[in-house]
C-alpha cells in the first residue's frame, strides 16, 4: 500500500495526491470537467519543476471519456480509474 499525500504551496498552486512508490512521489490531479484545459496541468508541472528527480510519472483523472498524452501527464477518463490504481 502506498502512503498517500497531498502538496499545497502559498502560491495556492496544489496536487490532490502524491503517492509514495519507493524513491518517487507520483502525483495525481483529479478534475470534474469533461473538457481538459491548460490549467488542469498549471500545479502538476509545476510540482514536478520543484520535485525533480523525485517526480514520478503524472497523472490526471477527468470526467471526459478519452484517455490522452499530454504534456507528458496520462490523462486518465474517471470510468476507467482501475488503470491509475494499478499503477498506485
Amino acid at each position: 500500500p502506498s502512503n498517500l499525500f497531498f502538496w499545497r504551496d502559498s502560491s495556492r498552486n496544489e496536487v490532490d495526491i502524491l503517492a509514495e512508490q519507493g524513491e518517487q512521489l507520483l502525483p495525481v490531479e483529479v478534475k470534474a470537467g469533461r473538457t481538459i484545459t491548460a490549467d488542469y496541468f498549471t500545479a502538476l508541472q509545476r510540482w514536478i519543476s520543484l520535485a525533480g528527480r523525485i517526480a514520478g510519472p503524472a497523472h490526471l483523472v477527468y470526467a471526459g471519456d478519452a484517455p490522452q498524452q499530454r504534456q507528458s501527464v496520462n490523462v486518465i477518463p474517471w470510468h476507467d480509474i482501475s488503470r491509475l490504481s494499478a499503477t498506485l
